[in-house]
């Protein structure tokens, strides 16, 4: 009996380590940014996280520029997202078959700023952008173009929305939410689309195809929809 109770214990002991993988975010409110705590957070955080867990996977984030985190992804990142991946994302990344959640591109102005109704709206002056944002899947519109040419660059969200409401400039073309307040409540927005965000894979990463069969898996049930 006593032999046994030994074995019983050295059993009990055996602990099976948990797969961690790591997750690249930039500063894009509400979606993905970093909070007051130095911790990822936001509504595609939350989405990635329920996702992972599900896997059976810790995850870590890694916040850089979008430029920065994609050359990661070739060697010290896994995963990131793609908000409508273009052809030439296809080429380089394994992606999902099916979205992680449907992000809304609008802007922000201010309560005595017109709406904004349709992109053409939009052409008349220069507007806003974060430096890292280039709406990669917009490029075979009409009004891309022109659209671009009209673009003022900006670091963070906070530079974007001091410069709203000095008057400088009218809008503020973002990811936003019509399911949250805007940031100030003198603030307004305007949705002009909803896109699919996939989650993304490098091909080059050794385990591309198995992690993506996984994630591909868990997006098929219904709850995550």
């Amino acid at each position: 009996m006593q032999l046994l109770g030994i074995v019983f214990s050295s059993v009990s002991m055996v602990v099976v380590a948990q797969p961690s993988v790591s997750f690249f975010y930039s500063d894009l409110p509400p979606y993905e940014y970093t909070d007051q705590q130095g911790r990822a957070a936001g509504i595609a955080i939350d989405r990635v996280q329920r996702l992972f867990a599900a896997a059976g996977w810790r995850v870590f984030y890694h916040f850089d520029s979008v430029p920065r985190g994609e050359r990661a992804l070739e060697q010290l990142v896994d995963f990131t997202t793609v908000v409508a991946p273009t052809a030439q994302q296809r080429q380089h990344y394994v992606i999902s078959e099916l979205p992680l959640y449907q992000i809304e591109l609008g802007v922000i102005r201010t309560e005595q700023t017109p709406p904004v109704t349709q992109w053409a709206d939009l052409l008349q002056q220069p507007y806003l952008v974060l430096r890292d944002t280039r709406f990669a899947y917009l490029q075979d519109q009409v009004y891309a173009s022109p659209l671009m040419t009209l673009r003022y660059e900006v670091a963070n969200s906070a530079d974007a929305l001091r410069l709203l409401n000095s008057g400088r400039f009218a809008y503020f073309l973002c990811y936003v939410s019509s399911h949250q307040a805007p940031p100030a409540p003198w603030l307004k927005v305007d949705v002009l689309g909803r896109y699919p965000v996939h989650l993304v894979i490098s091909r080059q990463h050794a385990q591309a195809q198995q992690y993506m069969q996984t994630i591909d898996a868990l997006l098929r049930r219904t709850d995550f929809h």
